[in-house]
């Protein structure tokens, strides 16, 4: 028992201090996403989309326990794969997921697996625990990263928390780490894929894939061919074991992004005079400019440096000028708070500055001169390639050539998005250079010339944007300030005045921390100041700068009680349309953005909705006929009703119903022509069939239409008709056609039948004489597979990072901490410029 105590001991002192930095990330974490009271929540317009995108999916699982993988309530019917799927068979790895979240739900849950996957995939660089809850906590509160949890892309914040793994396992695997490298590698890109937002683990693996050239080529040169091969193996067993790990997200996800506007065009030609149609230009993807639509611009570059630099957010609040001053007496409510259009830059619209901290900046450019090797270049190149893939459009020479080119890149949008990733590396870096200048032995001048290379040139930057910069920008936005100047044109100049004002505060703000970083750091590199005192004067500064940026963009006014309650409430149209007791039709919304608003989708099955994975077919239908009110291809729709641009309902009388049977089969030769002939064609009697396209069924010229077909029972993921008739019929469904063998069955007296697709959207079906029993069932079985396959996958490595935990508590109830990071030939480019002092971090 003795003994057993004795090891405890020395396991606690060996972990205390990064159990304790951890609770200090959690802590903050609770700090920051709290209201001050229990019963609020934060207001973010991507979650109360969602609600609305979500709403049948939620009910009919919260009703009945069943997961529905289909939703009806908008654009006709689609997949609901990223809209909701609670998941329903969780594994071991699971279970290691949910523990860096603890088990929370909501914002909390998604910031602390930010804060603690980072955490603790920069701990594996071996710098210490206090220099990786800098680094963490950098990452977490990065002013994009906070925007991000403001708007509400939850699952792009948790994503990105595991990048610090990836990045910390590749390192350790190139280092003669390469086992635990391994399993951190692992973990890091299969958690990092889990949280679903394929973006981010995307456009981190490509800055990675610098690195492992990098290596690869040193190697080479070195003729080290054997020092390579245990890596490169490493590599691709943790890629390997990650894509199986997340089978079924992954699978699902490249088959149902075939059907959706990112699996590129069916058509050959776009739609006439149709706003929409640069949405899928090539066969292959997004069109370019709608992918290329949020591309950051030059100007924007700045606000990594200054948060103000370019007006910080398109709904800045300002409270120290004149015009926020006569903007406030013009509000009835005088707690108001006063929002202006202050941000400047290219960009439609922003949520927030990409500022990362002038700190952070400063220890990367430190990090750059210390780093000696290949990660000094992936530093280097890895940030330069992200920022340069971040100007999309505006940068063409690159970004063209990767979008046409290089595999799955047009699959994605929103190139400023890719900044997100910037913020999450260069922490990174930055504590990797903090800690090399710590276990440097400098003299006055080798830190001056440090210094030099280093915050001097920031220092001068910054004097010259206060002092000369708004005298080089108009601080117009052509994009956002027409509206505004109409509005308001007595106070234009007034607002062109306060976004200077912001320009030169922030600047003011970030040099004088700037300053005072350079002084503590140049006080300890001449040991002046202990370590200690060090650590903690310079994260509190970082997090001093970063917390008041971040209350900027989140703060007690962004939350409220019953937030999507208070955002959801039915109108008087909705209540009129409400008492419609049928089972199933369609509304038309005019009254809002039709094509971009889940409003309307909360209370009904609509016609219009919200999502950027809109099926390419019904993307086209939108282009054609739906933005132009098609009288023909609504009824098509069954759409029953229309809420006007006044709110007014109009009830459509002639809408063709849930089933109808036509007399006619026009057969045509293209996509094109079929979607064309919509608009040319009693649909009421005739349905358009691309013959070459279902070769196996053999369809009559014509038919003698008698009889009826009603729906009998509905659910979002099962239709049940009656049909009858006294000779065979070509029934034709309201229903979107998504197939083939995507999921969708048909069956007549519970026998498995063929169906096709008419009209370039629905479904048709052959129905015999006589009385039927007719049902459409969404059951996608490969998901049911696929999820068996990740479970099992999941299981097995989950195991394999359980047997290494217990190894590792093992070893370090015997063993003093090992630093991972050794300054020898094993490690050429950790060696100092100095030989290191010996220094205990």
């Amino acid at each position: 028992t003795f003994e057993y105590d004795q090891l405890m001991q020395t396991l606690l002192k060996n972990l205390s201090s990064y159990f304790i930095a951890a609770g200090i990330l959690v802590i903050l974490n609770f700090i920051f996403l709290s209201s001050g009271s229990s019963d609020k929540e934060l207001k973010q317009g991507d979650m109360i989309g969602n609600a609305g995108m979500s709403r049948e999916a939620k009910l009919y699982h919260q009703q009945t326990g069943k997961v529905t993988y289909w939703t009806n309530s908008m654009f006709g019917g689609m997949p609901t794969y990223q809209i909701y799927a609670p998941e329903t068979k969780n594994g071991l790895f699971e279970f290691l997921l949910k523990a860096f979240s603890f088990n929370f739900s909501g914002n909390l849950k998604y910031y602390l697996i930010l804060s603690l996957a980072s955490f603790t995939g920069i701990c594996f660089l071996g710098i210490g625990p206090w220099l990786s809850l800098i680094g963490a906590f950098s990452i977490a509160f990065a002013t994009n990263h906070v925007g991000l949890m403001s708007a509400g892309h939850l699952t792009k914040l948790s994503t990105l928390g595991f990048v610090p793994m990836i990045i910390g396992g590749t390192y350790l695997i190139f280092n003669q780490k390469w086992k635990i490298g391994l399993i951190v590698f692992t973990l890091g890109l299969s958690g990092s894929i889990r949280m679903s937002h394929i973006q981010m683990t995307y456009h981190a693996g490509i800055i990675l894939i610098f690195y492992v050239l990098f290596e690869i080529i040193s190697a080479l040169k070195a003729k080290k061919f054997k020092e390579i091969k245990y890596p490169l193996l490493a590599l691709m067993t943790g890629s390997i074991l990650s894509f199986f790990i997340n089978y079924s997200l992954l699978i699902g996800l490249n088959s149902f992004a075939k059907d959706t506007m990112r699996g590129g065009a069916i058509l050959t030609s776009a739609a006439n005079n149709s706003s929409n149609a640069v949405t899928a230009s090539s066969k292959t993807g997004l069109g370019w400019e709608y992918a290329m639509k949020w591309s950051e611009g030059y100007i924007d570059l700045l606000s990594i440096l200054v948060p103000g630099a370019v007006g910080g957010s398109s709904n800045e609040e300002w409270t120290n000028s004149e015009i926020a001053q006569a903007l406030s007496q013009q509000n009835q409510d005088p707690a108001t708070k006063v929002l202006l259009p202050l941000y400047w830059g290219d960009l439609p619209f922003t949520d927030s500055p990409d500022y990362v901290g002038i700190l952070l900046v400063l220890t990367f450019l430190i990090s750059i001169v210390l780093i000696q090797g290949n990660f000094k270049w992936f530093a280097i190149v890895g940030i330069a390639f992200l920022i340069a893939q971040s100007l999309g459009s505006n940068l063409t020479l690159l970004n063209k050539l990767l979008f046409t080119y290089f595999p799955y890149y047009n699959k994605f949008r929103t190139p400023n998005s890719i900044l997100n990733v910037m913020s999450t590396v260069i922490p990174i870096f930055s504590m990797y250079g903090l800690y090399l200048f710590i276990k440097t032995d400098w003299s006055k001048e080798t830190v001056i010339a440090l210094f030099k290379k280093t915050a001097l040139p920031l220092i001068c930057f910054l004097l010259c944007l206060y002092f000369i910069g708004p005298s080089f920008f108009d601080m117009e936005s052509a994009v956002n300030d027409p509206l505004w100047k109409k509005t308001y044109s007595s106070l234009y100049a007034s607002l062109l005045e306060a976004r200077v004002d912001f320009l030169k505060s922030d600047t003011l703000r970030t040099l004088g921390i700037l300053i005072l970083g350079v002084v503590l750091l140049y006080y300890f590199a001449i040991k002046k100041i202990k370590l200690n005192d060090f650590l903690l004067g310079f994260g509190l500064l970082i997090g001093i700068d970063l917390w008041t940026v971040a209350k900027r963009y989140i703060n007690a006014g962004d939350f409220e009680q019953n937030v999507e309650t208070n955002h959801f409430q039915p109108r008087i149209a909705d209540q009129d349309i409400l008492k419609d007791q049928d089972l199933y039709y369609r509304v038309l919304d005019l009254s809002v953005n039709t094509f971009e608003s889940s409003f309307p989708s909360y209370f009904h099955k609509t016609i219009g909705g919200e999502s950027p994975t809109k099926l390419r077919r019904y993307q086209d239908m939108i282009e054609y006929y739906f933005s132009k009110n098609h009288t023909g291809a609504l009824n098509m729709m069954n759409t029953k009703y229309t809420i006007d641009k006044q709110g007014n309902v109009i009830r459509n009388d002639g809408a063709f119903g849930n089933a109808w049977y036509v007399t006619s089969i026009k057969k045509v030769i293209t996509p094109d022509e079929e979607i064309e002939s919509i608009g040319k064609t009693d649909l009421a009697n005739t349905a358009i069939f691309l013959a070459s396209e279902f070769k196996n069924i053999h369809l009559d010229t014509g038919y003698q239409k008698n009889g009826n077909i009603v729906l009998k029972e509905y659910r979002p993921d099962q239709l049940v008709y009656h049909s009858s008739s006294t000779s065979q019929q070509l029934a034709v469904f309201s229903e979107v056609w998504y197939g083939p063998e995507k999921g969708w069955q048909a069956f007549i007296d519970d026998k498995p039948v063929e169906h096709f697709r008419v009209n370039y959207i629905l479904r048709g079906l052959q129905v015999p004489a006589g009385e039927h029993k007719i049902e459409f069932k969404f059951d996608p079985k490969e998901m049911a597979n696929n999820k068996t396959i990740s479970w099992v996958v999941g299981n097995i490595v989950g195991i394999f990072i359980l047997v290494a935990i217990g190894m590792g508590i093992n070893y370090l109830m015997h063993h003093p901490l090992p630093e991972l990071i050794v300054k020898d030939a094993s490690y050429p480019h950790m060696k100092d410029p100095n030989p290191p002092k010996q220094t205990t971090t």
